[in-house]
Parts: C-alpha cells; structure tokens; sequence
C-alpha cells in the first residue's frame, strides 16, 4: 500500500480565548496532517514561536498593497450607492437619507469583508489547502466561505446561553439601551435644575472626530461680548472630558431625545424593518462569486443597529434646529462620519449654513478619500493651494473650497513649549551632546508597525551616536508594550532609544534635530518649526505634497535609512537645501502662516448671517 500523502490543514484563530483549544486540536491533527496557524492579531504569535508549529499573520501576509487598493476603490464606489434600487433612494426619512449618513460604517463593513474574501482565497489557491478550521462564529464567515469549495469545521467556545444572547441581542440591535439610557440621563437633569437653556446662538460648533481643529475657532468665539454660539457634541467622553477640564458649556445631541408616546417607538420601529425588507434582496456586490446583500450577517447587523439609532439622533437634530430659530451656521470638523453628516443634512433641510474645515493631510490615495468626500457641507475651508488642487481633482466644486490656512498652525506664531533640549535631556538622563531623532508612530497595522519600528530599532544599532525618541500615536490601541515584545523576542534592550506616549507633542518636535514619519499631519508643524525631515514610503504609495517640493527626504527602501539620517544630520549642503525647499513648500500648502487662520474661519462661519451669502448657498445647493 502506498503511503497517504499528508492534508494541510489551516487552524483560523483571531482570538486569545481560542489559543488552547486550537493547540488541542492542532496536536491531534498533526500526527497525520500538516498543520499551519493563521492569526488575525500580531501579539497571538507568543503563544505558537515555541510549539514547533508553522504559523503567519493574517490578513497581511496573503494581501498585496494592489489587492488593498482595489478592495478600497471597490468599498468607497458601493458605500456611496448601495442603497440605491431602480434609481431611488430606498433609506429617506423625512427627505434625509439614512443611507448616505451610514456611508462610512459601510465602507469600513465591505473592506473588512472583502479582505477577509480575498484573504482566504489567496491562503487557500497559494499553500494547497484541503481544510478550514475556525474558532468563532460561523456566520461570520458563511457569505463567502462556501465558494472555496473545500471542507470547513466551525468549533464554537462556551458563551452565554442562547435565551440571554438573543434578549441581549434584541436591546442592542434596536437600540433601546441607547436611548432609554439618555432619556434618564435628561430626566435626572431636569429633576435637578428647574432651569432651561434660553440661549438661542448663530453659529453652532459640533464636535465630532477631530474636534480639535475647531477649538482656535471657538477660542475666538469666546472672546466676543455677545455669546454668538453654541457647542453640541456627539456624547463622546473624550470630547465631554475635554470640554469640562476647560471648562466650557456645551449640550450634546442624545440630550434632545426627549420621552416621546409609545407610537414613536412602535413608528420607527416598524420603519427600520420596512426599510429592511425594501433592500434585504437587493444585490450590492458580487466579489469573486460571492454575493453581497443586506442579508449579510454583518451588515445586516449594522442596518439593524445603526439604522434604527440614527432614526431617533435624526429625530433629535430635528428637534434641537426647530428650536434654534436665530441659528444661521453650522461648523464641523468633519462631514462623513455618521453623527456629523446628520447634522449637515438636518441644518441643510432646515436652511442653515454648512461649513467643514479640513482636520488633516491629503493623499492621493484611495482609502484617504472616505475621509472627507463626497462633501456634503456647502463650504470648506482648506489649508492651502495643494489642499485646493486636491479636492478640485476629487470633483468638488470651485465655489465650495475656501483657502483659509489651518487653525492648528496658528499657534505655531507664538509658541508655548513644555521645555528646552537642555530640560528635556535632564529629564530623561540622556547625554545633551547626542542628536535627537523623533520617530511619531501612527496607527497602522500591527505588520506594518512592527516592519517600521524593526527598521528604526536597527538603525539605532547601527548609529549608537543618535538618541531616538519613539512618540506613540495617541489611539489607546498604540501600546509600548506591543513595541517591548518586539525586543523582549529579539532579546535586545537598546540604550539609545526612549517610548514616550503621552508628552506633547509639540514640544517634542521642537527639541529634536530630526523627524521621522510616514504621513502623519506632525510633519507639516516640524516644517513650520524649521525641522528637518524624513518622510517614510516603504509601500510606494503616492507621494506626499512635501515629499513632491523636496522639502524633506523620501525614502521606499529600508536600506537608505541610516545613510540618510547622517546625511541630513552632519551634511550643511543637503540642510541648506531642504530649508529653501521648506519655504516654497510652506508658502503653497499652509497659505498665510500668520496665526490668523482660526480668524478667516471664524468670518467664513458669520458669513451665514448676510442674506445675499445665504442666497448664494441656496443657489449651490440648487
């Protein structure tokens, strides 16, 4: 008899719960079949380095940055228009579609599926995989899983009994949780202060994410005698933490969701499921045979979810603008996330004057485009010529772009630093005669993260004259200690690089000889603050703007980095050179940097009070 020849086997697991049963499983199988691990997480490799088992990181390793960005064009296409059939708008509530509001939570549902799809489909065509074993819920995985057209097990770990996860299911899916919650929250409110807000503001300032780039505007607000405005947030802590550590007032839009008769649940209640049922069959997207619709597990869940409880914040922003009769301007710091596109289009209904004002980079990139387009406020206001080619490129109209500069520069005229290089090296023991480098992390991928660092962690060996500073991204997902068990494996404690997460920032850049970045919006405040720059590319993507002006150094292979820190470092000619590059850069992309951007926003945002401005916006959006 001859011998039978050995079936691989891929073991899928995403989660540390599922470690131990999958090894269980995994030595079983073993005695007669090649096995491989696929892990979701970088940080689950700890618990298979020593078991003499194959493993890789998923999703990184089977996509390609081609595959990426066809999946992204793909994603951003659909979420503009997948709820649209026969050429109507199945999703209107009150001539307001809820369809456009959940743009971007589809957008990030279809690429997180399509890279799962596409995933499974390279890890199983390139290792001759003959079975899929997972450790989590099969319906997950169902849209797409039967078109590889091999044998697939699903092993489900204990949970709660099915009788608490569906009542669990039906509170949150339907969002009664949310809103029963914020209707005690103003009960309790009102039982408290018999007193009612009979502030009646002209300009609204809505803070949502990167609500940031609106504080200098607010700032000058508040100088004025007369309280012209008002602040409403999302209910974010963050944002609500932020604002009372000020403090400041400010109301936020769950606030509005006052107790209404049992019919106006029972009504939009019966609204979602209408909705539901018009578009469940209605085809979105076939991926590689795979059909993508409503009935979606995923998706599904998030129509479910989202769509009932963004009914009841429309009903909300409904009722706070009926009630704000002199309001005449709405500014945001972004239009396409969910909260802030229903308070663009609820101002928008009721004839109020919509201003977004560019929060970050450009990138002629695919995925960056889901951060501002499609535009729906009637004006922007951007940071520069550059900003304005970019947005004019991307189909928004000359007359809605306003080049005001960025408020979060206007700071940089007269700035208030934490300390000096002298206080700074004397704070962390480091020798004052090194050269700082400063290395701003962003919140990237744990592959792409752990490639970068291992490239700067090698370049510290390489350079021990040089003290580098690694400034962790502010995101709570950016830890030390994923970068501590990138040395505790390759069991190296450097003495020349320092992990800082939450000094300022700033104050940072302001101390070093060197920043080291891929595209975070950092660089543009060195450039301002004269720094010296390397601008990361290991992807090839397109180049940034500064990168284009050879105001800093761009660098697509690993290799060229420790030549060119020396290079900027200890070469006056090349210094000379990025300094006059600086300036022609400055000049096209930050507009005037004269600290008064924050105060040609603020005149933008008033401009809503001139009836001929106002007519001329009618006219636009006509």
């Amino acid at each position: 008899m001859t011998q039978q020849k050995q079936k691989k086997i891929v073991l899928i697991v995403a989660e540390e719960n599922e470690v131990k049963k999958s090894l269980r499983i995994a030595r079983k199988l073993s005695l007669k079949n090649e096995i491989l691990f696929g892990l979701y997480r970088f940080e689950l490799k700890k618990y298979f380095a020593h078991q003499n088992l194959s493993y890789l990181i998923l999703p990184e390793a089977y996509l390609t940055a081609k595959n990426i960005d066809h999946i992204d064009h793909l994603s951003y296409q659909v979420s503009r228009k997948w709820f649209i059939q026969n050429n109507k708008d199945q999703t209107l509530y009150r001539g307001i579609s809820l369809g456009k509001i959940l743009q971007v939570p589809v957008f990030f549902y279809l690429k997180k599926t399509l890279e799962k799809i596409e995933m499974l489909r390279c890890l199983v065509k390139r290792n001759g995989i003959k079975e899929l074993i997972f450790f989590s819920d099969p319906k997950i995985f169902n849209p797409f899983i039967y078109t590889l057209n091999i044998p697939t097990k699903f092993y489900r770990l204990p949970s709660l009994s099915i009788g608490w996860k569906n009542i669990l299911k039906f509170i949150y899916y339907h969002g009664y949780l949310v809103y029963l919650t914020s209707y005690l929250g103003k009960f309790i409110k009102k039982i408290k202060s018999s007193k009612s807000l009979k502030h009646s503001p002209r300009i609204l300032f809505f803070y949502d994410k990167g609500f940031k780039v609106l504080e200098p505007v607010r700032h000058i607000a508040s100088r004025k005698k007369e309280k012209l405005f008002e602040i409403l947030t999302t209910g974010d802590p963050k944002i609500d933490n932020h604002l009372k550590e000020k403090p400041i007032s400010y109301s936020t839009l769950n606030s509005d969701l006052n107790l209404e008769p049992f019919s106006f649940f029972e009504k939009i209640f019966w609204l979602e499921k209408i909705w539901r049922k018009k578009i469940r069959n209605h085809l979105i997207l076939n991926y590689h045979g795979t059909n993508l619709n409503i009935k979606s597990h995923d998706l599904k869940n998030l129509w479910q979810r989202a769509g009932f409880s963004h009914l009841c914040y429309l009903e909300a922003a409904e009722k706070y603008f009926s009630r704000q009769k002199k309001l005449k301007s709405v500014v945001v710091p972004q239009d396409v996330w969910p909260f802030a596109k229903t308070i663009i289009l609820t101002a928008q209904k009721n004839n109020i004057f919509t201003l977004v004002v560019q929060h970050g980079v450009t990138l002629d990139k695919e995925y960056y485009k889901i951060a501002y387009l499609p535009l729906t406020a009637d004006k922007i206001a951007v940071w520069g010529k550059i900003s304005k080619n970019y947005f004019l490129r991307n189909g928004v109209p000359k007359n809605k772009i306003k080049i005001t500069g960025f408020p979060g520069f206007d700071r940089l005229i007269h700035p208030k630093f934490r300390f000096n290089h002298s206080e700074f090296c004397k704070q962390y023991h480091i020798d004052p005669k090194k050269r700082l480098v400063l290395y701003i992390t962003q919140n990237f991928s744990e592959k792409k993260k752990g490639m970068i660092f291992e490239n700067i962690l090698k370049v510290s060996r390489a350079l021990p004259q040089i003290f580098f500073i690694v400034k962790l991204h502010p995101a709570p997902e950016e830890t030390i200690s994923f970068y501590s068990s990138i040395l505790q494996e390759k069991k190296y404690i450097p003495k020349n690089i320092l992990f800082l997460k939450d000094e300022d920032t700033l104050s940072l850049v302001q101390i070093c000889d060197l920043l080291i970045t891929v595209h975070s919006t950092v660089h543009l405040e060195a450039t301002l603050l004269d720094k010296d720059i390397i601008i990361l590319n290991f992807d090839h993507d397109p180049e940034l703007a500064i990168s284009k002006y050879k105001a800093a150094l761009n660098i697509d292979k690993s290799n060229q980095l420790a030549k060119s820190i020396q290079n900027i470092l200890y070469h006056p000619k090349i210094q000379q050179e990025l300094q006059n590059n600086r300036q022609k850069f400055i000049k096209d992309y930050t507009f005037k940097n004269d600290g008064r951007a924050s105060q040609r926003i603020w005149i933008l945002a008033n401009n809503g009070f001139i009836p001929s401005f106002s007519k001329e916006i009618t006219r636009e959006r006509n």
